[in-house]
């Protein structure tokens, strides 16, 4: 398994996976998955933050991508805000969501990111979720609900 930058070309297996992400969230029931949408984050991701894949045997089993921009309490430090962290379910449970994060965060850094945010979806893994983060040396920070209007 390697991790490396995304290119255009992993965008319709990045847009596959996303649809079972996104099924599998809170999110799903109330609005309809659009792949034109993870294609406009994932272009946005290469532009203004870190998109990443990796690659097993030459398929595309996981992706991680993160906008980077100032911190809202204070400009001189940029963020690094993860956008999206998606494993194929096959092959969970192997390190590979560790492997996308280690690789995100050194990426976000070296192009100068001082913090970096992950998200925790509270309808996929929880649990293993948040003990991998914590194992990675993150503290939670905050907690987002949503409601339809």
């Amino acid at each position: 398994m390697q991790v490396r930058p995304a290119t255009e070309g992993d965008f319709d297996r990045i847009v596959e996976m996303g649809e079972g992400f996104w099924k599998a969230t809170s999110y799903g029931p109330h609005v309809p998955y659009s792949g034109d949408a993870v294609r406009h984050y994932s272009r946005m991701a290469m532009d203004i933050g870190v998109l990443l894949v990796a690659e097993e045997d030459g398929r595309v089993i996981g992706s991680a991508a993160a906008l980077m921009g100032p911190l809202l309490g204070n400009l001189a430090f940029v963020t690094a805000s993860e956008l999206f962290l998606f494993v194929d379910p096959q092959v969970r449970q192997r390190g590979l969501g560790t492997a996308l994060v280690a690789e995100l965060e050194a990426t976000c850094k070296a192009r100068g990111a001082s913090v970096m945010g992950m998200m925790l979806i509270e309808s996929i893994n929880p649990e293993a979720v948040a003990s991998m983060y914590s194992r990675m040396g993150y503290t939670p920070a905050e907690r987002t609900f949503f409601k339809m209007l």
